[in-house]
This record gives structure tokens, C-alpha cells and sequence, in this order.
């Protein structure tokens, strides 16, 4: 199975670890074209200063991970660890993605019977004209009034509406 690439995150380190060791060429060039006790010297000094330079920066390193010293227990695992979910893709933990929270629900048949009774009732207009209104404006403005209309015979037609007037005029 082959790996799935994933983008490449970038960290911005600050202060001392944002800023790379300088080596002297002078001595690097002399080591090479002389190879005498002088230049040997000059470059054990140089090579020493950058060894210096890295345990500060290592230092600095477990600070940026938490951890105050190498003494601390499992700090050069965990130095490890964090580094590596920095910058090895293998070693990422991504959370799955949720689903989707599936289609839109549409408008509740108890919000529609309710709707068009009061509809009625306010503006004396028929249950399919109240269907077509509250289509135009209102909160099923969306829906088509045919669509509303037939949901609304429906909801008549398995008995409902007269459990439904006596609840909405008991209101």
C-alpha cells in the first residue's frame, strides 16, 4: 500500500534555534591545504566552539518540548517523540474526520399542522392556500407550496388532524 503524502508542516523556531552555526571557512581551509599541528589546532578550536554551540541549542531544544534538563526522566524520549511527530509524517496522529451530519432534516410535520391551522384560523384562507402562503413567506419559504400542501394531506389523511385541532385550539 503506498504512503499517503500529506503536506509537510512547517514549524518556525525562534531565538537561538532559528539561527544556524556559523562555521569559520579559515579554519576549514586551512585544515585542508595544511595539514600541520597550527592548523590542526586552529580547527580542534573552531570544531569545539560549534560543539559548544549545539548543546546550547540542544538545551534550548528541550525547552521548546518541556523538558528543563537531560536529567529529567525520558526527556530524550520524549525529545525524540516530538520531534519526530514535527517532522516524520509516519508519526503524526490525525483524527479521523467526522461524518457528515447526513441530510438536512426537513421541516417537522408538527411545525407544518401547526403552521397551517393558525394560518387558517388567523386568515379564514383554505388549507391549500395556507400551504401556498407559508411557502411564499414564513419558515417553509423554501418549500414548494404543492410540496407542503400534499405533506399537509398526509398528516389529515392518517388520522392526525383532529387529535391535532383539538391540541392547537386546547393551546
Amino acid at each position: 500500500m503506498a504512503a499517503k503524502k500529506s503536506k509537510a508542516m512547517s514549524w518556525e523556531y525562534t531565538g537561538k534555534l532559528a539561527e544556524p552555526i556559523e562555521f569559520p571557512i579559515n579554519a576549514l581551509a586551512t585544515k585542508l591545504l595544511h595539514d600541520d599541528d597550527r592548523a590542526s589546532a586552529e580547527f580542534s578550536k573552531a570544531w569545539a566552539a560549534v560543539v559548544k554551540i549545539r548543546m546550547e541549542k540542544f538545551d534550548a531544544l528541550l525547552r521548546e518540548f518541556g523538558f528543563d534538563s537531560i536529567n529529567q526522566p525520558n526527556a530524550l524520549l520524549g525529545l525524540s517523540l516530538g520531534l519526530a511527530e514535527r517532522h516524520v509524517p509516519g508519526f503524526r496522529v490525525e483524527f479521523q474526520k467526522l461524518r457528515g451530519r447526513g441530510r438536512p432534516r426537513r421541516d417537522d410535520i408538527f411545525d407544518l399542522g401547526t403552521a397551517v391551522l393558525e394560518f387558517v384560523q388567523r386568515t379564514g384562507l383554505s388549507e391549500r392556500n395556507a400551504c401556498y402562503s407559508l411557502a411564499k413567506k414564513g419558515q417553509f419559504k423554501n418549500a414548494k407550496g404543492s410540496t407542503l400542501y400534499r405533506r399537509w394531506k398526509t398528516l389529515k389523511a392518517r388520522g392526525a388532524s383532529k387529535t391535532f385541532l383539538e391540541g392547537i385550539k386546547a393551546i
